[in-house]
């Protein structure tokens, strides 16, 4: 009962939220139907190839995480894409857990040991959100460097390469770990732990997802107006990315996440502008997961029916 009130607010607020920033829109529309778009076909194509990048980099960088854990598993790259974007499906029930839960299932039924699985998704949400969080600590300096005098950006600069230093390393990163899983009750012994090499390397990778998503929507942006605050769109994104990525309550990050950007917009680009383009950046990645989705049935059951059946 706690858990579906819970879910229910979720979704209330993320629906709000959502419908707030719709309203905006909607509001400035003439301001909008003023503007001069031009829709461009070519970056269009060009946010759909990097949209479909995105996800296949998040599975293959979580096989990496399960061969790491157990070198004996084996999948063929379509059961990866398989599990993943159902799992990832999955995401937009509140709390993302069965983002990670169903790895955990649809793994199982294709005979990967659950410890494994359970190890390779518990990696897979420590090392992407440390890698989210570097990508917007280094577009965080770019955004705001023109804000504050040069000597607070420079002490900021040093503090931030610090913190990443130390939460790369693996002694500090388990101790935090540790604190985490006793309050949780959770039990994580040290030698399955991964050791700082392969904490930075699975670290840097989510560290380029991250950014893979984020040229996604940036040529969106560029598919539909013709302004030349790139670096802006980008950074601003993905800094709203991560805090969208940690809003544990809000499915997708919806909500959390269109209501970050325009925040962080507006010092760039006008009101009506951020809402309309966070509206579109969601209506655009959900169609590129409902696509992808479509692209790996068409995989499955009629590009490589032997291939799946030999596992």
């Amino acid at each position: 009962m706690k858990y579906n009130i819970q879910k229910i607010i979720a979704y209330i607020f993320a629906v709000l939220i959502f419908v707030f920033i719709v309203k905006i829109a909607w509001g400035q529309w003439n301001e909008i139907s003023n503007i001069d778009f031009s829709f461009n076909l070519f970056y269009l194509l060009l946010a759909f190839v990097f949209g479909f990048l995105n996800l296949c980099a998040l599975a293959f960088v979580w096989y990496l995480l399960l061969k790491r854990i157990d070198s004996s598993v084996k999948l063929t790259q379509i059961r990866v894409l398989d599990i993943f974007i159902k799992s990832w499906l999955g995401r937009y029930m509140p709390g993302k857990v069965w983002l990670y839960l169903g790895k955990i299932y649809l793994g199982d039924k294709v005979g990967v040991n659950k410890k494994t699985l359970s190890f390779s998704v518990f990696f897979e949400g420590i090392l992407s959100v440390i890698g989210h969080l570097i990508m917007a600590l280094i577009f965080s300096l770019i955004l705001f460097k023109n804000i504050f005098p040069f000597q607070y950006f420079l002490f900021s600069t040093v503090i931030i390469i610090i913190f990443i230093l130390l939460i790369l390393n693996k002694n500090i990163l388990y101790f935090f770990v540790e604190l985490f899983s006793k309050i949780k009750k959770i039990n994580i012994n040290k030698k399955d732990f991964f050791d700082t090499k392969e904490i930075i390397v699975f670290s840097l990778a989510y560290a380029l997802q991250s950014f893979l998503v984020g040229v996604a929507v940036l040529f969106l942006y560029y598919a539909i107006f013709n302004f030349e605050q790139g670096i802006f769109i980008l950074g601003s994104f993905v800094v709203a990315n991560f805090i969208a990525k940690i809003s544990f309550i809000f499915p997708a990050g919806i909500g959390a996440r269109e209501g970050a950007w325009i925040v962080l917009l507006i010092n760039y680009i006008s009101l009506s502008i951020a809402s309309l383009i966070s509206v579109l950046s969601r209506i655009f990645l959900i169609i590129i997961d409902v696509l992808f989705y479509i692209f790996v049935l068409i995989l499955k059951y009629y590009k490589a029916p032997k291939q799946l059946s030999a596992e």
